[in-house]
């Protein structure tokens, strides 16, 4: 599970660093729209980084085998990537419905993160 961890802070912390090379670059140029929505990515790792965290740390206070811990993990972790955006979703809905490009483009953009990140923690699990 140590292994599994490492990785998958390393990739957010990675990811999360980029986000904020990217803004103020952006922000330099000023590119302010294309900077928001670098915060906002930036926002989903942090988020799902400290859900991780959580689960990690619940975990570590558990009497029971490292594999169940692991499958824990897998379990309980996998189920954010379902509760958390499913609100995304409905304002993903909302905004299709009233033609509202800009919340398109964020509630997308949050989804795609979330994907992005579930996917990569499956290949590392």
């Amino acid at each position: 599970m140590k292994e599994l961890t490492a990785q998958y802070f390393e990739f957010i912390t990675n990811k999360k660093t980029q986000c904020i090379k990217e803004y103020e670059n952006l922000k330099k140029d000023d590119r302010k729209d294309e900077a928001d929505l670098v915060k906002i990515k930036e926002n989903i790792y942090e988020i799902f980084e400290v859900l991780f965290k959580t689960h990690i740390n619940q975990l570590e206070k558990l009497s029971i085998p490292g594999e169940e811990k692991l499958h824990r993990l897998k379990e309980d972790f996998l189920k954010r990537f379902d509760t958390i955006p499913k609100s995304w979703i409905a304002r993903l809905e909302l905004a299709k419905k009233h033609n509202d490009v800009a919340n398109i483009v964020i509630e997308e953009l949050k989804l795609q993160v979330a994907q992005e990140l579930k996917e990569q923690f499956l290949a590392l699990y």
